[in-house]
């Protein structure tokens, strides 16, 4: 096996980077466990520069691996990014039913984050209205400018404190349909202390609704005050 290079950063008796020399390269592996680095497919990740990205994704897709349906997410995420929508939407076709609608949340996101939100449409109503994603779809959506989808999808949540939650998920991760995506939120009937008004709070003197966030203000105990203004103070 690997013969280790060097290590440093002792903690409880374990090193937390480790390097391996490989020909030319070196290989560094850091130690991230503990509640703040859950296991998660959007959490720590490893990353190999290669020369020819295609072959390299090509050799990927003949290899059986551990987790292979998120390296073949990741192959169809890589080639929505790089253009090919269709090629990325033919390779979740070929998965099982929940890895192929994890893999178009991916790819949506995925397209979302490289600016290309046609692309991203086109995925996320391939996704539909699938259990467990609607949450991710109702911000994905919101994020390619569509509300009124965004709006009409958070009707599939049916607990309230959760869906006022998605939906200002939603306005803060979507500036430019933020508006109508609050109003919603805050159409949904909650205690009037809740965190739900904080936040809203806090994204219309964002959106520069100062009026309108001094009202939200006004119905939040001192603390909840003293929270928002900490969060709007800090940026």
């Amino acid at each position: 096996g690997l013969v280790r290079a060097r290590g440093f950063g002792q903690l409880d008796g374990d090193e937390q980077w480790v390097e391996y020399d490989i020909g030319s390269g070196c290989l560094a592996l850091i130690n991230a466990k503990g509640a703040d680095w859950p296991p998660s497919s959007h959490g720590t990740s490893a990353a190999l520069e290669v020369e020819d990205f295609d072959a390299a994704l090509e050799t990927a897709s003949r290899i059986d691996v551990v987790r292979r349906a998120r390296t073949m997410t990741a192959i169809a995420v890589a080639r929505a990014t790089r253009g090919d929508v269709a090629g990325a939407l033919q390779a979740a076709r070929a998965m099982n039913e929940n890895e192929r609608a994890l893999a178009l949340a991916d790819i949506a996101e995925g397209l979302l984050a490289a600016g290309d939100t046609a692309g991203a449409k086109v995925v996320l109503a391939e996704l539909g209205d699938t259990v467990g994603l609607v949450p991710r779809a109702v911000v994905a959506w919101a994020r390619a400018g569509d509300a009124p989808r965004a709006i009409a999808l958070s009707e599939r949540i049916g607990d309230p404190t959760t869906r006022a939650s998605v939906l200002l998920d939603a306005a803060e991760a979507a500036r430019p349909v933020a508006r109508p995506v609050l109003e919603e939120a805050e159409r949904v009937p909650l205690a009037p202390l809740s965190a739900s008004t904080r936040r809203a709070a806090i994204a219309w003197a964002r959106l520069g609704e100062g009026d309108i966030a001094a009202d939200r203000l006004s119905k939040l105990s001192e603390d909840g005050r003293y929270l928002a203004l900490l969060t709007l103070i800090g940026g």
